[in-house]
């Protein structure tokens, strides 16, 4: 079951088979059903089935996210998905918290400027 999951979720990237001390004749059968399983569909179709489409959706806007992320922050916030970014700017205890613990002036200016914050 953990190979299956592991296709299904992480799209079966890396896997570990546990082919250490103690491998016996059960753990052959083990690892063949292991790799099985592992191979039993095509990667990354989602899990449990029902939720798969909502899931395969919100990982791609996660790798979106964090491959427009490896930038500075103000860069970021620019190339963010608009609504995402509206959405976290319309939160009176995000930009309370970034007025109060805002370390760069620079960013927290940027961010509570956009949001309008007085």
């Amino acid at each position: 079951m953990d190979a299956y999951l592991f296709a299904q979720i992480n799209n079966g990237n890396v896997i570990s088979l546990p082919l250490g001390e103690g491998y016996t004749f059960t753990g052959e059968q083990n690892c063949e059903r292991t790799i099985e399983k592992l191979f039993s569909e095509t990667f990354g179709q989602g899990y449990p089935k029902q939720d798969a489409e909502r899931k395969l959706r919100d990982t791609k806007l996660l790798k979106d996210l964090r491959n427009n992320s490896q930038i500075d922050f103000i860069s970021f916030m620019k190339k963010a998905d608009a609504e995402l970014v509206e959405h976290a700017l319309q939160r009176q205890n995000v930009l309370d918290y970034i007025s109060t613990n805002g370390e760069d002036r620079q960013v927290s200016d940027w961010v509570l400027n956009r949001a309008g914050y007085r």
